[in-house]
């Protein structure tokens, strides 16, 4: 497996400098960790893919409050999103 380069939150309203701290809901944790739990059993999907949802704090620190999975499908050359059809909502 390839390593992947990561670079920190650096925000241009930031000034370009990382936030003092993150904090994660453990709500967030459990549902990143159920997500690569519930991986395909067959190998489809080294990895678990997803959205952090949060806002900075006063103090500056970022707050992680929610996440959820992006499906998708990757093969050896690409990774690809899944279309998922509209949930409901306001039509």
């Amino acid at each position: 497996m390839a390593s992947v380069a990561t670079q920190p939150l650096a925000l241009p309203a930031m000034g370009g400098a990382p936030p003092p701290s993150v904090r994660i809901e453990p709500a967030v944790l459990l549902s990143i960790a159920d997500a690569h739990g519930r991986r395909p059993a067959d190998g489809g999907a080294d990895r678990v893919i997803g959205t952090l949802l949060g806002s900075f704090a006063p103090d500056g620190a970022v707050d992680v409050r929610d996440c959820f999975t992006v499906p998708h499908s990757e093969t050896a050359e690409q990774v690809r999103r899944e279309a998922r059809e509209r949930e409901g909502g306001d039509d």
